[in-house]
């Protein structure tokens, strides 16, 4: 009796492993492996609506540098995070950078009121999926607020950079005298 007991708890815990796994969620270790494997590879074209609700597909600008922002209009720590991009776009907006923020929102109205609210003025874009989306299982993203530093000629410096970090490639790497770049 205690073996077949046993047994159907070691197949419970079996299939709710399985079922986690089926769902993307991965143990915080395999993130940090992987996050790092992406330093130097190009970041890839992605496919996502505007905010008239157009398709569209972008490729970076090469002379550019760029924070990809994935977030969401229900995602309180992705509005908290706002203030602190807003400073680095008007620091070096005119140094060949620029700001992407690509909304995982599954509600189109949601998503572009709180661009509005926020007064959000650098490119704005939306999955309208959700987490479902190529770029979102390329990168392996679990969670939110997840940015994507890229310097120039498209390479990934680094996955979900902190402030710190981002300033200090910033700093480093754009020079205030360059004329921006046409986008």
């Amino acid at each position: 009796m205690k073996s077949l007991f046993f047994s159907i708890i070691i197949l419970l815990i079996s299939l709710a492993a399985y079922s986690q796994e089926k769902k993307g969620i991965t143990l915080q270790t395999d993130s940090i492996i992987q996050k790092d494997s992406f330093s130097g590879k190009p970041f890839p074209e992605i496919v996502v609506f505007n905010l008239q609700k157009k398709l569209i597909n972008i490729k970076l600008n090469p002379d550019t540098v760029y924070l990809i922002d994935y977030w969401a209009s229900w995602c309180r720590p992705c509005i908290g995070k706002l203030p602190e991009y807003k400073a680095f776009y008007q620091k070096y907006k005119k140094d060949a950078f620029q700001i992407l923020s690509i909304a995982l929102d599954n509600d189109y109205e949601a998503w572009r009121q709180s661009v509005k609210e926020n007064k959000i003025s650098w490119r704005n874009y939306a999955t309208l999926n959700g987490f479902h989306t190529q770029t979102v299982k390329t990168f392996h993203i679990t969670g939110i607020p997840f940015t994507v530093l890229a310097g120039k000629g498209n390479k990934i410096i680094k996955l979900d950079p902190s402030e710190a970090e981002i300033e200090t490639y910033l700093s480093h790497h754009l020079d205030p005298k360059r004329k921006p770049a046409q986008e």
